[in-house]
Order: structure tokens, then sequence, then C-alpha cells
């Protein structure tokens, strides 16, 4: 006894062209459930409110001094909380009024540099009061140009303030 294969057997071109017509409404259906929940949450996501730009209101504004780390001479200064184009620069050892604000995420060593919330990860960056702004000159020298208002930096650049009780312990 002889038994023939599945794939041997032959089959009408009516019976062929059910089964190709199935297929096709199958794998429609399918694309068309799986396209239609991709739009579904892409729409609920775009709908969600960004927190780029407000203030983080769990963190008070505060005095914070400006720093560099590493090899860095001095201290970008952005428009806005993301690393679009360079509004000018500052140096360190000047004291700010700063409010911490959600912005872009960008590299950082630091744990403060990011922050979670809602489903979103953000970048923390800090909205100055007023800050000096300096211009490098041929020489090499950064020469005082005015001062800006409003002005975002990245928290790697800024440090706290050393309490009058670190003055006197580093004066001894």
């Amino acid at each position: 006894m002889s038994k023939e294969s599945p794939l041997s057997r032959k089959i009408s071109r009516r019976e062929f062209g059910r089964k190709l017509f199935d297929t096709a409404v199958a794998t429609s259906a399918v694309a068309l459930s799986a396209g239609t929940l991709t739009y579904l949450a892409i729409e609920a996501n775009e709908h969600q409110e960004t927190l780029y730009g407000k203030p983080i209101e769990e963190q008070k504004k505060k005095e914070l001094l400006t720093h560099v780390f590493g090899d860095e001479e001095y201290i970008p200064l952005r428009e806005e909380p993301n690393m679009g184009e360079l509004v000018g620069i500052t140096l360190p050892n000047y004291r700010v009024d700063a409010q911490a604000y959600y912005g872009v995420t960008y590299p950082s060593n630091s744990k403060f540099a990011k922050i979670e919330k809602d489903g979103r990860y953000y970048g923390v960056w800090y909205k100055l009061d007023a800050v000096p702004i300096f211009e490098k000159s041929s020489t090499d020298e950064f020469v005082p140009v005015g001062e800006v208002h409003g002005i975002y930096v990245t928290v790697n650049f800024l440090t706290e303030v050393p309490s009058e009780s670190d003055n006197l312990a580093d004066a001894q």
C-alpha cells in the first residue's frame, strides 16, 4: 500500500484559487489588525502630554555654582533644554539661581542627569536666572561680553555651593 504524500496530491484550479483567496484574506486581516493596533498606540502616545520644557516641580529653585569637569575650560549655554545651538559660554565658580527643567537626555555620568516620568525619560536641565557670558579671544583669553537671562545648562556643569562650614574647614 503506497501512501500518497499530501504535497503530491493534485488539486483543481478552483480549489487552489479558493485556498489562495482564503490565505490572502487571513493575511490581510492580520496585517490590518496589527496596523490598527500600531496606529492606536502611536495616537495614544502622541496625545500624551510631554513634559519637555516644563519645570520639575519636585525640585525647588536653588543657588548653585557653575562648574567644569575633566579638562573642560568653559560651560556651554543653550537657549532650550536640548543639545541644539550653542548660545554662548560662561566660566566656572559663578553663583547662579537655577530651576530644574525637563529636557532632552544627554551623555552624562551623573545619576542626576536623567529622570523618568510617565514612562518617558528626560534630561535634567537647569534654567539660570542670570549668568555672565564670555567670548574666547584670539589670544585664548575669556573676555566678558555681558549677561544672559533664562538660559539652560546641563546638570554636568553645576555643583552645590559650598557651605560656610566647608569654607572654614578649607581655611584652616
